[in-house]
Parts: structure tokens; sequence; C-alpha cells
């Protein structure tokens, strides 16, 4: 290819002296034309690089946001945000995948919280939900790892739809500004005349079509990218299946309920979840609650004894760290809240 072919070709072709088969010979980036025989310079241009990496680079993209890019659309991508350690550890701080479950399995995490870890969740309070994910860790660990392997398989499809619906809308919005359509994966689709326009404006008829074009989005790499550093706000509910999530939850709670059931007394435990359910409906699990009958005295209810039917408490003076620990029955604690006198509170 002599110097100056691509863009005297491309005149050539307007002014009818060579056909389209002789013009998508004269630059290797050419792949094909689309020939508008009423109007020439109309015609459409396809551009194809060797390679998405080629794409990548012609465009101006740093190396982090390439390589985001060629995972991101490729349908072959094994790129995750999302890993199950990293889900875990979230579930184990009391956040994560605990926003996510609905009713239905909200009431079945507070049954076995209940009645067989002594305990009321406090759904507003992380450490409190992050206690008992790890007592469900501890104790059914195949049924939660299926639970937290399936919600991060949902995060990840989230993300690779939302991802790649903003990478690619940046990468045509991009393209636009310079008469250019994002054409397959990484083909740009123009016409003879606007290539003829960008020689023109930039002054370089001398160059291949390669080299126009990173003289072209050479200025303006700042515009575009970004996209690894911001990757965790790629988020949309609307791509995360949360009813089917939660069918996997109830399910594998559903098999946990079965085990606990199958080794329970259902006369006890009627019991014990009245007791939990009464107490708990009048005051929170970890949190301070001043006595009704001495404001300077505040308890806490730490949790149940299943095997008792007693509650436990921590108890303290206002303003002091020194706590009593201890466990009291239902009608101790009442006596307790509304005839504190009748106990040895010296502490």
């Amino acid at each position: 290819m002599e110097l100056g072919d691509s863009f005297y070709g491309l005149r050539n072709f307007v002014k009818g002296r060579i056909s389209k088969y002789e013009l998508e010979g004269i630059d290797p980036l050419i792949d094909r034309i689309q020939e508008d025989r009423t109007n020439r310079a109309q015609s459409t241009v396809i551009l194809t690089p060797k390679s998405l990496d080629d794409f990548c680079k012609m465009i101006g993209l740093g190396d982090d946001d390439a390589y985001f890019y060629q995972n991101i659309t490729s349908s072959y991508s094994s790129y995750e945000l999302y890993d199950s350690y990293q889900v875990k550890q979230d579930f184990k701080e009391g956040y994560g995948l605990w926003y996510e479950f609905d009713d239905d399995s909200k009431e079945l995490l507070n049954k076995i919280a209940k009645y067989f870890f002594r305990m009321s969740l406090n759904w507003n309070n992380e450490s409190n939900l992050g206690y008992f994910a790890e007592k469900l860790l501890d104790t059914f660990p195949r049924n939660i790892d299926n639970i937290i392997d399936d919600f991060t398989s949902e995060k990840n499809y989230e993300f690779q739809r939302v991802a790649e619906e903003h990478v690619k809308r940046e990468v045509e919005n991009y393209l636009e500004r310079f008469g250019f359509e994002l054409y397959g994966d990484y083909s740009f689709k123009t016409t003879v005349a606007d290539l003829i326009s960008l020689y023109l404006q930039y002054g370089v008829p001398h160059l291949s079509l390669k080299k126009l074009l990173k003289e072209v989005f050479g200025d303006s790499r700042s515009e575009i990218g970004g996209w690894d550093e911001d990757r965790y706000e790629y988020q949309d509910e609307q791509h995360f299946d949360r009813a089917s999530f939660n069918r996997t939850v109830e399910n594998e709670l559903d098999k946990i309920m079965g085990d606990l059931e199958d080794g329970q007394d259902s006369d006890s435990l009627k019991k014990y979840l009245q007791l939990v359910d009464k107490i708990t409906s009048k005051f929170r699990i970890g949190t301070w609650h001043k006595l009704p009958k001495d404001d300077d005295l505040l308890f806490m209810i730490k949790g149940f004894d299943r095997d008792t039917n007693m509650i436990d408490l921590s108890l303290k003076r206002h303003g002091h760290t020194p706590l009593k620990n201890f466990s009291i029955s239902e009608e101790g604690f009442y006596k307790l809240l509304y005839q504190p006198e009748l106990f040895r509170l010296e502490f």
C-alpha cells in the first residue's frame, strides 16, 4: 500500500474511479463496503480490527478498562465481581444476602433462631444477624453454603448484565461523537463521507485508517472508561432474581427445620416459642431497657434457654460499666420489672 492510499482510495471511490471491491482491498481495517449507488459518499464502511484487544487500544482504553471491557462483553467470560468467600464474610457480618430474604424466608429463619439457637433475630442489628449466621454455618454448613452459592451466582448475573449494558452504552455514545457506530462485538460502522471528513479535519491524509482512528480517539481517551474502579456500582435489582433466590433459601431452610423438628418435643417447643414471642413482642433482644420501677437500672435480654425456658439477662446501673449476668424464669422476669426490691441487686 502506498502512502495515502486509504484517503485517496475513499476519494476515488466517491468519484467512481474504483469499485467497492477495490476499496475493500486498499486498507486492512476495511472489512466490507455496503454501497449506496445513488450517493457513493453515503456508502457504509465496516471497519474491523484484528481483535477485541486491538479495538480497545484503538479507542484509547487503558489496560484495566480494556481488560474489564473484554471480559464483561464476552459470552465466554468468567469474570466475577462476587465470590462465595466474600459473600460468606458479609453474611457473617450481618449484611449482604440478609437484605434479600423475603417474608417467608425471614419467618423460617426466625423460627430456627427461636427454638433451636435460643435467640430472637433483630433484623436491624447487624451484630445480632452476624452472630446467628455463624451459628448456622457451624451447625448446617452444607445448607447454608448452598444458599450462599446461589446468592453469589445471582449477584454475578446481575453484575454482568448491568456492567455490560453500561460499558456498551458508554462506548456507543463515545463512538457516535465521531460519526461511528458500534457494529457487532468490535467493529466500527460509518460512511465514506465521514471518514473523508475526519482525514481532512485532522489533516492526516497520509495515515492508514488504523492510525487515523488512533489520532481521532487519542485526544478524548480521558472521556471514557474508569469502569473497573466503579464496578461495585453496577447493580440493578431488576436483574437480580429475588424470587428464585428465596425459593432456594426456603428449600434449604425447610430441610433444616425438618432436621430440627425430628428431635424436638412438640409440647415443650410450643411453650418455648410462646415464651420467646411474648417477651420479644415487648422487649428487643440486644437492646438496653430501663426497669419500669427503677430508671437507674438497665436490663438487656441476651437470649433464651431452650432446655429450661429461662431468659438470659444482663443488668447494669445507668452510666456504669460493670454487668450482672444471670438467667431468670418468665415469672421472675416480670417480678424484676415491677418489684425489683425483691432482688438483691448489689453491684
